[in-house]
Parts: structure tokens; sequence; C-alpha cells
């Protein structure tokens, strides 16, 4: 839970959730959902409710842990997704749901604490996608389906506040990600672009593009070197990181020659093509942006949001897993899945070994 007091943890295939408190051993809840299913579980804001997701998007299930006897508080209606397009407002009020009928798709709001539905609007998707509410809760982004490239902003009370569209005829949006001050909104695309777009004017400020090859002149690269001598070159297959035994990093020279990133190749007879730049996060002061492209996964690009350009570029030896900023400053922590966590912040990087046995799993 948001405050720590919880432990959640979901058993989908039985349909069963398990709740411990942390300051309690003793207590524990256990939830199941019955002849309904479990697709998906998540916390409330507030840590003392939990909702699920039943399968075949029939219902959220709303679990009230705080509530004398504990229980089912609120059923809440077809959502479109199990897993995404619903989104908490940052203050913790309010519950955005994206439902779809009669082939249109609307937003739902509904009032946390209460769960009563309070807003209900129809948006301008073909195919909705995902949704996000801006940091300041003033809007909520909504963007369509890789069929369709458009990001849409709307007020709570369903206004629309603004429209994005670069390009048609393609596949369009992977993801986007409101920036903490709210006044811009980072676009990742199939097509290989990074897009900020300025939230008062809803025009783009500059593509950032993600190149096949770049040079140390341009930024600071940093490569991962394998001290064992194993491994030699990045490999692009996900149990990678289990043959590297311990790492360092390698700050290239700004005369050496430019560096070629390792390419995946999607198969264009599998739906949801591993292409374009599919992971995107704001520093906690918006004044730096990660990025990952999944057709170049062992590449991480930090970029400088102010200088609108790029600044250091982290050439791992397997597959990124995932990579996340503090919430205190600008320091990022990433991992590939291996023992290591690897470390970056403007004064340079780092490798930090971790003694616990990892499952090859």
């Amino acid at each position: 839970s948001r405050d720590s007091k919880y432990i959640l943890c979901a058993a989908y295939k039985v349909g069963v959730v398990q709740v411990w408190d942390v300051d309690d051993p003793n207590w524990i809840c256990k939830i199941r959902e019955g002849p309904a299913g479990l697709c998906y579980s998540r916390w409330s804001p507030d840590g003392r409710h939990v909702l699920n997701t039943n399968e075949f998007n029939v219902r959220i299930s709303v679990w009230g842990l705080a509530d004398s006897p504990a229980g089912v508080v609120a059923s809440l209606r077809a959502p479109k997704f199990c897993d995404r397009a619903y989104d908490f407002s940052n203050d913790g009020n309010y519950l955005a749901i994206a439902e779809r009928k009669d082939s249109k798709d609307y937003v739902q709001i509904y009032q946390c604490g209460s769960w009563e539905p309070v807003c209900r609007f129809a948006v301008e998707t073909r195919d909705l996608a995902d949704l996000k509410w801006a940091p300041d809760d003033r809007s909520i982004g909504v963007w369509d389906s890789s069929l369709e490239y458009l990001f849409l902003a709307y007020s709570p009370e369903g206004r629309r506040l603004g429209r994005f569209q670069a390009y048609e005829g393609a596949l369009g949006i992977r993801t986007a990600r409101w920036s903490p001050s709210s006044q811009f909104v980072a676009i990742g695309s199939y097509d290989g672009q990074l897009r900020l777009v300025n939230q008062l004017t809803w025009r783009p400020i500059r593509d950032l593009p993600h190149t096949t090859s770049v040079s140390p002149d341009s930024c600071l690269v940093y490569r991962e070197r394998d001290l064992s001598g194993s491994v030699q070159e990045a490999m692009t297959v996900s149990q990678g990181a289990h043959l590297v035994s311990r790492s360092s990093y390698d700050l290239l020279d700004r005369n050496e020659a430019s560096q070629r990133l390792p390419f995946v190749k999607c198969d264009p007879h599998k739906p949801n093509p591993k292409m374009g730049v599919g992971h995107v996060q704001w520093s906690a002061d918006s004044s730096m942006l990660l990025t990952r492209a999944d057709d170049h996964p062992t590449a991480l690009w930090v970029w400088d949001a102010r200088q609108l350009s790029l600044f250091a570029l982290m050439l791992q030896l397997a597959p990124i897993r995932d990579a996340k900023w503090s919430p205190r400053d600008n320091r990022l922590a990433l991992c590939t899945g291996g023992r290591t966590i690897f470390l970056w912040t403007r004064d340079g990087a780092s490798c930090v070994q971790v003694s616990l046995p990892l499952s090859l799993s």
C-alpha cells in the first residue's frame, strides 16, 4: 500500500488476493473472487481498499479493509481493460475508468470513498488504448490504439482541452507521460521518435529521435563491461543478464567511433510489434527524461528536457527490464534481470552488485 502498512499478493490463476499487515504478523486478509475469477488487483491511494478486476472485465470489485465487517463496498461496471486505462487522480479523490459501449469509448469518473459515479463523457478515440491524469489533476490524457496516432486531453468534467496528431496512416502511439509540472506531455511513438508537446498550445516542441548509432562526441556514452571477460558483446535475449557475473562502466572517449546499437527485428506476423519508444519517464523536477526503444532493448537514453538534447546513453550487455528515476533528485536506477543494479547521475554511472539468489526462471 502507499503508506507501506500492508502488502498485497494476488494469485490470478486461483482468483485469490492475500493482504498482510507489516506491523501485525498475526493479521491476514484473504479475498476470494469466486466464479467471476481474477485478472488484476491493485491498491487504492488510501491503502485501505483493494480493487479487483474480474475475468472478461465484467466488473471491478472494491474491497474495504477498514470497514466493519470487511467486504465489497462497491462494484464498478465493466471497464474496457483489466489492467490499464483506469487511473487515480494524484490527490486520491477520483478514479477515471475507460469504458466501451456501442462501439464508442467513454471515460467514467468515480468519487473515491463513496465510489459513486460523478461524471461520464464520450471521447473522440476510435479505440482508446490508455488514459492518465495530469499531475495537477486538471486534465486527463487519453490516447488511441496503435492503429491511430491521436492524443486528447479532457477536463474532469468532459470538456476537450487539446488534441495532438503527429501523422496519419501508420502505427501511432506506444506510450505517453505527463511531466510532473503538467506543462508538457512526452509521447513515445512507433516511428522511434519521442515527441514533446506543449500543454498550452498542443503543438510539438521537439522530436527526439532514437537512431541506430550514436557518436560519443554528441553525448556521454557509458558502456557496460563484463569484468570476467566472458561476455564481449551485447545480447538481445532476455536471459542474457545471467551470463554477466560482475560489471563495470566504461565512459567512452569523445574521439571514439560511433556506437552502433544492437537491433531486434520485429516479426511482421505477430501482433503488437516490439518497436518504437515503449518506455518513457520524467525526472521529479521535469528537467530530465529517460527512454527505451523496444527495437534497441540494450540502450537507455537520458535526455536533457531543458536543452532538448541527448545528455547520456547507457549501453548494457543485456536487455533493460526496467528503469526508474529517484522521486527526490535526478538519479536513476535500471536493471537487466541479473545480479547488478545500475545507477546514473549527472556525475557518472556505477554498478552495484546484489548478493541475493536469483532464479533463472
